[in-house]
């Protein structure tokens, strides 16, 4: 059996950062399917709620804007409304087409593609370290690979993703985690 089936059959506390649309709303609902307790997030706290009309007992809705706020705190109710967390997926992202280069939606995606997703990363693996297991995984990009003209701060914060990731992993090692 493949790693990722066999980690969707065992997972039953499932937090995914940025569901209500993309391949973190696909993935919600493939783990309600499970019967897995899954926590989401998102701005769009109408989209979140469709999501919970579809699965009433397995879904829990937290709506918050990542690049605001107590991201931590946030993220640790809802942890608590699904009585603990075995994986964190962050699916939230933004890249504009910027070719230009206006400095705001550069300030844009750096604050969410790299601030807020660094301070998720941060608080989930402290939290996984802690309690001694869980999965953290990142949907990222090949945009990571190289630079692009047209949207330069969505490849370098994918590229800065990557790059923490991998890091992460070697901290994980260290403490015995995986």
């Amino acid at each position: 059996m493949h790693q990722e089936a066999s980690i969707m059959e065992e997972i039953k506390k499932v937090i995914i950062v940025g569901a209500s649309s993309g391949i973190g709303r696909e993935l919600a609902i493939l783990y309600a399917r499970k019967n897995n307790r899954i926590g989401v997030t998102a701005r769009r706290t109408f989209l979140l709620e469709e999501l919970k009309q579809q699965f009433p007992d397995n879904i829990f809705v937290k709506s918050f804007d990542n690049t605001t706020g107590n991201i931590e705190q946030e993220i640790h109710q809802l942890i608590k409304k699904i009585e603990g967390c075995d994986l964190l997926i962050l699916s939230s992202g933004e890249g504009q087409l910027n070719p230009d280069l206006n400095y705001l939606p550069e300030k844009e995606t750096i604050a969410l593609n790299v601030v807020a997703w660094t301070r998720i990363c941060v608080f989930i693996f402290n939290f996984f370290k802690t309690q001694r297991y869980g999965h953290l995984v990142s949907i990222t990009s090949i945009a990571s690979i190289r630079g692009e003209g047209r949207a330069p701060a969505y490849n370098a914060s994918k590229s800065f993703q990557a790059n923490y990731l991998e890091g992460l992993r070697k901290n994980a090692l260290k403490f015995k985690l995986s």
